[in-house]
């Protein structure tokens, strides 16, 4: 609810989105506020509901296990998937990451997809919108959070 009042996108997109994000979503380890933050970037963007969902698991595939087009892009920009002890480090930072080594379209297309480049170039290029949402989120406060992430612990 928070980031549907914080953001370009509406409760309703945002559900579509995570319906199609599916198990994945859920099984990513990723938390609910931290996918409806890149969703609610994603939405500022006009990549909404159902496309924002695809595209998120898309990214959240193919930076937890690179395909090898991906990884020599990755590597090429100097982007850490895992952490020191072999964690996925989790999509915000990633994008972040990304956006500071100034993703383009054809590197985008390597490591998300020709399907997903574009709102992988867009989500990279959010820069601090990320901790801009991160903040009004914050700032409202949302009491579904317990619930969601319930409902997540159900589907895992």
């Amino acid at each position: 609810v928070a980031t549907a009042t914080s953001s370009n996108t509406t409760v309703t997109e945002l559900g579509e989105a995570f319906k199609n994000m599916g198990a994945l979503g859920a099984s990513s380890r990723e938390s609910v506020k931290s996918l409806s933050v890149v969703l609610g970037v994603l939405g500022n963007r006009a990549i909404k509901g159902g496309e924002a969902g695809n595209a998120v698991k898309r990214m959240l595939i193919q930076l937890q296990n690179p395909s090898a087009k991906a990884a020599e892009a990755l590597n090429r920009l100097n982007i850490e998937t895992k952490d020191s002890e072999g964690n996925f480090r989790g999509l915000q930072p990633i994008l972040k990451d990304l956006g500071k080594a100034q993703l383009d379209i054809t590197d985008s297309a390597k490591i998300f997809g020709l399907y997903t480049a574009n709102a992988g170039v867009a989500a990279a290029n959010a820069g601090a919108d990320f901790d801009i949402l991160n903040q009004k989120i914050k700032a409202v406060g949302n009491p579904d959070d317990r619930i969601n992430e319930d409902a997540l612990r159900i589907i895992r």
